[in-house]
């Protein structure tokens, strides 16, 4: 960049620490939720055993693997939900990394350099 001044981004870095701040109680939620669900994942891959009682075998009753069949399914459905939010939040990350980043190389360039990015943008199709 041409000019060659010193800038204070301290600001734009605030930004971005005090919004990763503000996600830490969503992002610990998740981490609960999500040994949640791998606890239900687990439970639903577990083999049902028949059990002795006395001399003779009982075998696992149909309430027992319906039971397994619903904890697998709802440990799917919550990983589901989990990918979502995770996603979700990853974009937020991304966005206000972007903004900051925008915003300090806003401060460096000068207008002529602003132009020449953005027709390169343009012309790149907004890739570049």
């Amino acid at each position: 960049m041409a000019n060659n001044q010193n800038y204070d981004n301290s600001d734009v870095f605030f930004d971005v620490y005090a919004a990763e701040g503000d996600m830490q109680p969503e992002e610990m939620a998740l981490r609960r939720k999500q040994a949640q669900i791998d606890a239900l994942r687990a439970q639903g891959m577990q083999a049902q055993e028949g059990k002795m009682v006395g001399n003779t075998f009982v075998a696992p009753s149909f309430a027992q693997y319906a039971a397994q069949l619903g904890n697998a399914y709802m440990g799917r459905k919550g990983q589901e939900q989990s990918d979502v939010k995770e996603k979700e939040m990853g974009t937020r990350r991304g966005n206000i990394l972007r903004n900051a980043g925008a915003t300090i190389r806003g401060r460096m360039e000068t207008p002529d350099e602003i132009a020449k990015r953005k027709l390169m943008e343009s012309l790149s199709g907004g890739n570049g």
